[in-house]
């Protein structure tokens, strides 16, 4: 397996090395030794030290092959009992079961022990980076050209800092060469020229930067764009933006391109260019969407689902819904058609009590309307709470569980009440929503609308 899959893979699997034992340093006592998939080698050592009671993948761990779960961070304490663990507890706490360190505060207690082991000679405290060597080079057209120019008198030389950015050949075609080679090999004009240290022919590098030297720094050049030509100087707009509110990005980005955007904001914040030590205040990982054969989508797995052929079929609105009802944002997820379906038939069931009160209003009698503002603005206050922690999906589930009341009692429901709900859909199906919207009387819905407020979270 890849480490990505490894990551990704909620199945844990292990085997213990019988006849080996481990000793923990601190009591002495004899620990198994176990090997497991989701151990990665290029973590730390690549061994460590498995705590079921406080580490969620350890407790799976623990459970699936029945090893002790012995709590060592107790959050009740100084109550003698702890708590019968259905999860891993992984928040702070005092240490119990731990010899000369119990009572110790959780996070004193981890320097305290570093300490205790270091004056023993038993271990040294040491930072271990996840950055790695990075393959930087494509042979391909489109990416950002290397400065390099080689010369075969001088050797590799970069190119002189008026003569950046290098940008690429404006071309009809860029085909490959045919050797192993990037196509920008086979455009002389471009690639030859002048060795700048001493004055003889030379070419330049016909490699190009991957995506990733891009995506490392655009959340600066969306700020850089009309403000200083994308030049990396000193800006009032990097202090009144930075750091970025929130960057969503999927999961199979969180080991190495978010690592090397830190690790070049970092630098520019060492240099000076920008204000602040982190480029993210705050980061959601989104997980993946897998095939029907719960499988990463390939190509050569058949398994790719096409957005094109499902707007096409159910709409935009089904589509962009069921990816946020398919489960939570953060976990990988197999793409079930028939969902969609039940989704699609969710968005046409407003449609049509929307459209059956909007008909029958002046017929019918109003009642229990304090009923149907009671449930109204509960679900207001469900679906602001979501938004606002990414639980997309049982925002929606709670707009489900409202239509079905409003359709067992039709007779309560007010204009004002479709008001309400149709701007509450907006934001997840709001080609629905505008077309609702226009139904009951209102201009377009995009024209300063908000979305509605419950008065606790006001």
């Amino acid at each position: 397996k890849s480490e990505r899959e490894r990551q990704e893979n909620k199945e844990k699997t292990g085997v213990e090395l019988k006849g080996v034992k481990a000793i923990n340093p601190v009591n002495g006592e004899e620990l198994p030794i176990w090997t497991a998939d989701y151990v990665l080698a290029h973590y730390g050592t690549g061994a460590v030290m498995a705590v079921p009671a406080h580490d969620q993948r350890d407790f799976e761990f623990a459970q699936k092959f029945k090893l002790p779960i012995t709590i060592v961070v107790c959050p009740h304490y100084p109550e003698k009992t702890c708590p019968v663990l259905d999860e891993a507890y992984e928040g702070e706490g005092h240490l119990v079961a731990s010899g000369q360190f119990d009572g110790l505060p959780s996070a004193k207690a981890k320097e305290e022990i570093v300490k205790w082991l270091s004056q023993k000679g038993l271990a040294e405290k040491k930072i271990s980076y996840k950055l790695r060597d990075w393959i930087f080079s494509r042979q391909r057209y489109w990416g950002e050209p290397i400065p390099i120019i080689k010369c075969e008198k001088c050797g590799n030389q970069p190119v002189p800092e008026e003569d950046l950015p290098v940008e690429l050949p404006k071309v009809k075609n860029y085909e490959p060469t045919g050797e192993a080679e990037s196509p920008l090999a086979g455009i002389k004009k471009w690639v030859n020229v002048k060795c700048p240290k001493c004055g003889g022919s030379a070419k330049r590098e016909t490699n190009t930067m991957p995506q990733w030297a891009g995506s490392c720094w655009y959340y600066l050049a969306y700020i850089m764009r009309g403000t200083s030509n994308f030049q990396l100087t000193t800006s009032n707009a990097f202090s009144y933006w930075l750091p970025v509110d929130l960057y969503v990005g999927g999961v199979e980005h969180a080991v190495l391109h978010l690592l090397y955007v830190r690790f070049w904001h970092k630098f520019l914040y060492d240099i000076g260019v920008v204000g602040t030590k982190e480029p993210f205040q705050k980061l959601v990982n989104q997980g993946l969407i897998l095939g029907p054969d719960n499988q990463k989508m390939s190509k050569s797995r058949g398994n790719v689902i096409n957005p094109d052929d499902l707007v096409k079929e159910f709409g935009a609105d089904s589509l962009r819904l069921y990816e946020m009802f398919i489960g939570p944002l953060e976990d990988a997820k197999p793409w079930q058609t028939e969902g969609i379906i039940g989704v699609h038939r969710f968005l046409s069931r407003v449609y049509n009590l929307i459209s059956k009160i909007k008909n029958q209003k002046s017929k019918l009698q109003i009642k229990n309307k304090k009923n149907t503002d009671k449930i109204i603005h509960q679900t207001i206050k469900k679906v602001t709470e979501d938004i606002q922690n990414f639980r997309f999906n049982t925002a929606i589930s709670a707009m489900m569980i409202l239509l079905n009341e409003l359709e067992k009692q039709p007779e309560s429901v007010v204009i004002g009440h479709l008001s309400l709900f149709i701007r509450l859909l907006f934001p997840f199906a709001p080609h629905l929503a505008q077309e609702c919207w226009e139904m009951i009387g209102s201009p377009s819905i995009r024209s300063g609308q908000a979305l509605p407020r419950h008065p606790e979270l006001s």
